[in-house]
């Protein structure tokens, strides 16, 4: 059963490594591993979650990330590969496989492991010794951690101001709604990824991490506590963007 809320301390002397949306780029992660210089004895692996789907290698990266001891926060994606997981082995019916389901034909390839792996995935990591928090898709300002919803904080990318001076948070953009890093103010400095069409989100008081590698653009991570920033060329377009096309040249371009 997933938590909602981990803690873990780093020594003094470990770097700690924040990887963005994965999404099964599991050639493109060896590359940005080797471009941070990544060294299993001295640095903590932390991925920001979506390590499945669209890429061509969801299996290896779960294997990877489970194996290596690094840490992980449950992505959207994470959770609908479970779900494509449990149901395969639900279902009775005998009709041809959709074109979603079959977006899903690698969940066949995870191991019980793998799975299990999935499954305990918390929604959100502390880091108190460098004052960071990593979670998926964001936080809503000013609602304390343990009353945060489950859903926003693997789901969300934008908040609206509601008539008590509160935030609400959704998916969409409303008419009113903007992206919610940009409004968030205050401590622990929090590290995301979910929005690729955002990009690179270089906010005052939060990263985001998703830069599109499985849409052919980048793989990026930072290293902690030296903030350093670093990235990798995705090896291909592996996976057409649900956005429209002159939006997706600009983010590429």
């Amino acid at each position: 059963m997933a938590k909602l809320h981990e803690t873990f301390h780093v020594s003094a002397d470990k770097r700690v490594v924040i990887i963005g949306d994965v999404h099964g780029c599991f050639d493109e992660l060896e590359l940005l591993l080797q471009a941070c210089n990544y060294s299993p004895a001295n640095d903590l692996l932390v991925f920001v979650g979506d390590l499945v789907n669209k890429g061509p290698k969801s299996p290896q990266v779960v294997h990877f990330v489970r194996t290596s001891g690094a840490l992980c926060v449950r992505g959207n994606h994470d959770d609908a590969a479970l779900h494509a997981y449990y149901a395969r082995r639900t279902s009775t019916s005998e009709k041809e496989p959709t074109a979603f389901a079959e977006r899903y034909d690698y969940v066949e390839q995870l191991t019980p492991e793998d799975i299990s792996f999935l499954e305990q995935l918390p929604f959100t990591i502390t880091f108190p010794e460098l004052n960071a928090l990593v979670v998926h898709a964001g936080v809503v300002p000013n609602v304390p951690l343990e009353e945060q919803d489950p859903k926003n904080l693997y789901k969300m990318r934008f908040l609206e101001k509601n008539s008590d001076g509160g935030f609400i948070a959704s998916e969409v953009k409303s008419e009113h709604g903007a992206l919610w890093a940009p409004q968030y103010v205050g401590s622990p400095f929090i590290y995301f990824g979910h929005d690729a069409k955002a990009g690179l989100q270089k906010c005052e008081h939060a990263l985001g991490l998703d830069t599109g590698c499985c849409y052919g653009r980048e793989l990026t991570a930072v290293i902690l506590p030296e903030n350093k920033l670093v990235s990798t060329p995705a090896l291909k377009m592996h996976c057409v963007p649900n956005i429209p096309p002159k939006e997706a040249s600009q983010l590429s371009g």
